[in-house]
């Protein structure tokens, strides 16, 4: 190959490297974050620390105010360091586990199936690209990725095939499953509204009452707006 040659061979493995393990560059494509970021800028990310749901993550760096946003958004933060403090274990550690299992399970399928099945259970659309974002906002199936009412109803429907026994019982191993749900996908306000509604739902049944779609839905309106004002925008 020739002194030349040997050289571009070590750079492009070096590089591929850098980009594997260590830091990769992205060209700003839109003009989604103006005033912050152009299209054309170019942002790098450090791929050194992987960070997950309920890390304790310690950020400095400048807010700036002038971004374009409404409450409860005070502004962007142009990070000039990020350290990881803290990583819980207990459920939050084991959760963490299951998460991260599921995903190397789908490391043996295509680019699309990593990224879409990991998304559609349990919301981790982290590897999906924006050309298949583009793709699904086009066709209007970004709710699939989306973990809401519909994946938990069809969760919650196998319990009682799966439990034989009295209603309480049932009805306990849906308490039990409904909550192990909501700590694998997440707390969000999705999620919450749909198990909220769930919850309402099992409540009734255990009691033997009927069932009041209006007044289960008005109650979990109105307790998640007292609880938290902010869901009505998700």
């Amino acid at each position: 190959l020739g002194e030349f040659g040997i050289i571009v061979l070590v750079a492009l493995i070096l590089s591929a490297l850098l980009r594997t393990f260590l830091v990769q560059l992205f060209v700003i494509p839109s003009s989604s974050m103006e005033h912050t970021l152009d299209i054309g800028d170019r942002a790098v990310v450090v791929k050194t620390v992987d960070f997950h749901r309920g890390d304790v993550v310690e950020v400095r760096g400048l807010i700036d105010p002038s971004f374009p946003g409404a409450l409860p958004v005070a502004g962007t933060m142009r990070v000039r360091a990020l350290r990881l403090v803290e990583r819980p274990g207990g459920w939050r550690g084991a959760v963490r586990t299951l998460r991260s299992a599921l995903v190397e399970v789908c490391a043996d399928l295509s680019d699309q199936g990593r990224a879409l099945v990991p998304g559609m259970a349990i919301g981790d659309d982290r590897a999906m690209g924006r050309e298949l974002e583009d793709a699904f906002r086009a066709t209007s199936l970004s709710h699939l990725t989306a973990v809401s009412g519909s994946h938990m109803a069809i969760v919650l429907s196998v319990v009682p095939l799966l439990v034989p026994g009295s209603r309480r019982a049932r009805s306990i191993a849906l308490v039990l499953v409904l909550l192990a749900f909501l700590a694998v996908v997440g707390p969000s306000p999705p999620v919450l509204r749909a198990a909220a509604t769930s919850g309402a739902g099992i409540g009734a049944a255990t009691l033997g009452r009927n069932s009041q779609g209006l007044a289960t839905l008005s109650t979990v309106v109105l307790s998640m707006l007292l609880l938290d004002p902010w869901a009505s925008r998700d």
